[in-house]
């Protein structure tokens, strides 16, 4: 064997063994991220923050938002508040949610959110406005985050469903997760920013190690670019 054709083999050899290490003694993986075919636009976040960094106008009163972990520590109990204001300094109004997915956010991590207003509540020229909580997490695991894997968006459809999107998750834990599942997928404009957020839920009572589970989103809306996540209910 040349030196050349050694050099390349041992290049090779030392790649394999890095991308298939297994993680060291008694680290915990993270929750798989949100999987799609758009890199979000975010806007900047202070460092050591968690915080929304994107969020879409409110369709039929539901609000987008994306969440990011601008600080050096994994959190979770992640709560996000919206307050609506009216242009003519009326009486704001809020509305709040700890449904992100996935809940666990490592350092820089980001999860898909809605908040959901009355329609009345938030006529198109009031002002939104955000507050997030969050708690440290012990660990960066989240024991309910599900692994989006295979996506299929069919084409422009006729009819009140203008458009689906087939969804195919996997438990990646060696845990299993209860039902129902919850899949969510945010859509993007042009300008990569959020424009909607749809959630499907599939009555599965529970979802092996290792086992998959599929839905398919039906969206009012064209959605060309998105993000989705899911979770099951709980642990068994």
């Amino acid at each position: 064997m040349t030196r050349v054709a050694w050099s390349l083999l041992r290049s090779v050899a030392i790649v394999a063994v890095i991308v298939g290490a297994p993680l060291p003694a008694g680290a915990v993986a993270p929750p798989p991220p949100p999987r799609g075919n758009v890199q979000p636009a975010l806007d900047a976040l202070p460092a050591g923050k968690v915080g929304v960094v994107a969020a879409s106008a409110a369709v039929d009163g539901k609000v987008a938002v994306i969440v990011q972990n601008g600080t050096s520590a994994p959190v979770r109990n992640v709560r996000v508040t919206a307050f609506a204001t009216r242009p003519d300094g009326g009486r704001a109004t809020k509305v709040s949610t700890q449904s992100l997915l996935p809940a666990t956010l490592v350092p820089d991590a980001i999860a898909l959110g809605a908040l959901e207003f009355r329609p009345r509540d938030i006529p198109a020229d009031s002002t939104l406005s955000y507050k997030v909580a969050s708690r440290r997490a012990r660990s960066s695991s989240d024991p309910t985050a599900l692994d989006v894997g295979s996506l299929v968006l069919s084409p422009a459809l006729a009819g009140d469903v203008v458009q689906t999107l087939d969804v195919t998750v996997t438990n990646p834990s060696s845990r299993t997760i209860k039902g129902p599942l919850l899949f969510r997928v945010t859509c993007f404009g042009e300008s990569a920013r959020p424009s909607l957020a749809v959630d499907t839920r599939i009555k599965k009572s529970k979802l092996a190690p290792g086992a998959s589970a599929s839905a398919t989103v039906k969206m009012h809306e064209l959605c060309p670019s998105y993000l989705v996540a899911a979770k099951g209910q709980s642990v068994g």
